[in-house]
């Protein structure tokens, strides 16, 4: 049997070890990052094993290989005090700010990885000692995660380095460099605006070269040659004085080595194994090349992750190529983490904010609470109580098609809120009972996100021309009629889709480009032999889909041959596989539907002429099928996308013979 019929997300997903230990564990031992499971039954060499399930830098081993340079200086953003950032490694920093600096802040891990936020000018923090994160002679590699809301110095050595953001319509992270006698810049790729990003600075005086590499792409390299050792310079800070632009910090750690950093190929190698590790998605064992293809999705996304079942779930804007390991509650009310995976999709409404919309016996203002990204953008709805009917409206033209409204509430003098498009009827959600009362003739849930926050869903079939949505504030007992004047909700993240069957997470922006999760199947991550068997667990949200949607897909680029996992637009499982052109086998299950919000252990074994497909222990075999060679020659392993995306969450990833 594979470890990962044991599954990867305990009850307590931040629980490091319990069922796939992490590579800190091994790395205090001695042993590579990937480095085979030990649970018997895995057979070192023969699997292919991905968790999936936990995110940050408790996956870092505190050195960095191939070259085996350890951290000279560490700084954990959970570890930032009032008076002081003690560093994990190295001399602490000190306080220099007397306020505007919120402590432990949420950051987008799975695990205890948390940041210190910044809300104002700086400096923050400071060193006393001069000589702290020098470079002088030395290659250096400097480590940074990090959220910055607009153009800042990150921190610097003043007459040495500085770390910035900088940039307007694409923002960069520069490293300056001075030796006295001239200046010499060293570039990131372009990044997202106001997401979190994981940057390596290399800077390498044997090869006499410099480059950044974010998010798992790499920078232009910069010339050294001819440039002088730097200086001391100042002291160590952290922050810009001439900015009150917001700034979280994670991490910060420094690695100093004597000699060089290898090849370029090997520092590429290096910050995308440590960045796929960072965000969940290196495998824990790779008889092949463990790295994802790094093209994860050109643009900026929300990841949503949930502490506990009843908590909110906090939603965390992610850089471009950050893989999203997203933590939900299931139906039965367990939290379970995992790769989420969505299509692309841009915004339809012309009228994002409540303010946009006509009023109608309401008033709108902001409220200073944040939201679930931490942004203060909820907005009261005040009823006039001389009006009969208290509703905001927006009227736009669509296409025919199926439409998902949606948006954010929470219950302030009533817990009634109706939604309606045009005369399809009011759909009524009573957020203190979660119930929802809707016509036969839409579709209309509840999703719980916690602490008090839910998300009002109506989803119709509209024909073309115009519509009508509406918001409507209904008083404590349901009603339109209101007795008197008061705050009767909070709302937030208003959002119209066509052609979707249920809103995804919440848009960072204009249009957010598809994830893409793929592995080289090629050189070892599949078996040799005739058989082999894909096993992994999903969770899909309890909605009807609007089309078929991958779950697993081995293919290769440019061609048919494919084994295909699938999800059907009616929540059934399908699976099929195609060869040389021709079809070997194409089955579905359909005992269950796997669009329920439960985790579902899916294997699919095939070899010596019988396919099984097998969930949650109930299997349908079919035999006397042609199964030679059916996976040899596939090239890449495509994880929630192919025919589709699953719009889901996918963990427990492994290939065995």
């Amino acid at each position: 049997m594979s470890v990962v019929l044991h599954w990867g997300c305990p009850q307590n997903p931040y629980v490091i070890g319990e069922v796939f230990p992490g590579p800190q564990d091994r790395a205090d031992a001695g042993a590579d990052v990937d480095s085979g499971p030990t649970d018997a039954g895995v057979i070192r060499g023969e699997a292919f094993v991905a968790p999936l399930s936990i995110s940050g830098v408790s996956q870092w081993p505190r050195r960095l290989d191939p070259w085996g340079v350890p951290a000279e200086l560490v700084y954990r953003g959970e570890g930032a005090g009032a008076a002081a950032w003690p560093a994990e490694l190295g001399p602490p920093l000190m306080r220099s700010s007397a306020a505007g600096v919120s402590l432990a802040a949420e950051a987008p891990f799975t695990d205890g990885t948390r940041a210190v936020h910044f809300l104002n000018s700086g400096p923050h923090y400071s060193a006393q000692q001069a000589e702290a994160a020098a470079f002088g002679q030395d290659s250096v590699v400097l480590e940074l995660i990090f959220r910055a809301k607009g153009p800042q110095v990150i921190l610097q050595k003043p007459g040495a380095y500085r770390v910035e953001l900088a940039g307007t319509d694409e923002e960069f992270l520069i490293a300056s460099f001075e030796d006295g006698v001239r200046t010499i810049e060293v570039r990131s790729p372009a990044l997202g605006h106001d997401a979190w990003h994981a940057c390596w600075l290399f800077w390498d005086r044997a090869d006499a070269t410099a480059e950044l590499h974010c998010n798992g792409q790499v920078g232009p390299t910069t010339p050294l040659a001819g440039f002088g050792p730097l200086p001391t310079g100042a002291a160590l800070t952290v922050g810009d004085p001439g900015s009150d632009a917001a700034l979280s910090l994670a991490y910060v750690a420094l690695y100093r080595s004597s000699s060089g950093l290898g090849p370029a190929e090997d520092r590429l190698a290096l910050s995308q194994r440590r960045f796929f590790a960072l965000t969940g998605v290196l495998p824990e064992w790779a008889r092949g090349s463990p790295l994802p293809l790094p093209e994860i999705r050109s643009s900026v996304a929300f990841l949503d992750l949930a502490r506990d079942p009843s908590g909110p779930r906090h939603l965390h804007r992610v850089g471009p190529h950050w893989p999203r390991l997203s933590c939900r509650p299931d139906a039965d009310g367990a939290l379970g983490c995992g790769f989420l995976s969505e299509g692309g999709r841009r915004v339809w409404l012309n009228a994002l904010s409540p303010e946009e919309w006509d009023a109608r016996g309401v008033n709108v203002r902001a409220d200073p609470r944040p939201f679930l990204d931490e942004e203060p953008s909820w907005r009261v709805l005040t009823v006039d109580s001389s009006s009969r009917s208290h509703t905001l409206e927006h009227a736009q033209d669509g296409a025919s098609d199926r439409y998902s409204y949606s948006v954010f509430v929470r219950a302030e003098a009533s817990p009634h809120v109706g939604l309606s498009i045009d005369g399809l009827g009011m759909a009524r959600y009573d957020l203190a009972r979660a119930r929802v009362e809707a016509p036969t003739n839409i579709t209309a849930a509840l999703e719980d996100w916690g602490a008090g926050t839910w998300r009002c869903i109506y989803v119709a079939d509209l024909g073309g021309g115009t519509h009508t949505f509406r918001v409507h504030a209904l008083s404590p007992s349901g009603q339109e009629i209101w007795s008197g004047p008061t705050d009767a909700l909070l709302l937030s993240g208003l959002e119209v889709l066509p052609n979707r069957s249920y809103p995804a997470n919440p848009l960072p922006g204009d249009s957010q480009a598809p994830d893409r999760l793929s592995f080289q199947a090629t050189s070892g991550n599949l078996p040799e032999g005739e058989s082999a068997e894909l096993r992994f667990r999903a969770l899909h949200p309890a909605a009807q889909r609007r089309n078929d949607g991958t779950l697993l897909k081995l293919d290769r680029e440019g061609n048919n041959d494919q084994l295909n996992v699938f999800i059907t637009a009616g929540g059934d499982l399908q699976s099929f596989g195609i060869r040389e052109g021709d079809s070997r086998f194409g089955f579905g299950f359909d005992a269950l539907t796997l669009a329920d919000r439960r985790w579902h252990e899916v294997r699919v074994r095939w070899g010596q002429g019988v396919v099984t497909l097998t969930v949650d222990g109930i299997a349908e075999a079919h035999d006397r099928l042609d199964t030679a060679d059916l996976h040899q020659g596939l090239e890449r392993l495509l994880v929630g996308q192919g025919t589709g995306h699953f719009e889901g969450l996918l963990q427990g990833v492994s290939i065995t013979p």
